[in-house]
């Protein structure tokens, strides 16, 4: 099934967000430079991108996708 998640945020106001998820959610995160913040969870990642549109991405990571796909739907 499932192992892992990789999801962004982009919203005009990512630099508000990255220090939310960092101090209020306390996920740990690593400064990737320029306060670029890639936060660590348990088996997922979590990017916050500074854009004018409100969109998200999500992708998931799994370690047979055959069966994945098969369970899913099922």
């Amino acid at each position: 099934m499932i192992t892992g998640i990789h999801a962004m945020f982009f919203t005009p106001g990512a630099d508000a967000l990255r220090p939310f998820i960092r101090d209020t959610l306390g996920m740990p995160a690593t400064d990737t430079g320029d306060g670029w913040l890639i936060f660590r969870a348990p088996a997922a990642e979590i990017g916050c991108h500074p854009d004018e549109s409100v969109r998200h991405d999500v992708s998931f990571t799994c370690d047979d996708i055959e069966s994945t796909v098969a369970e899913l739907k099922s």
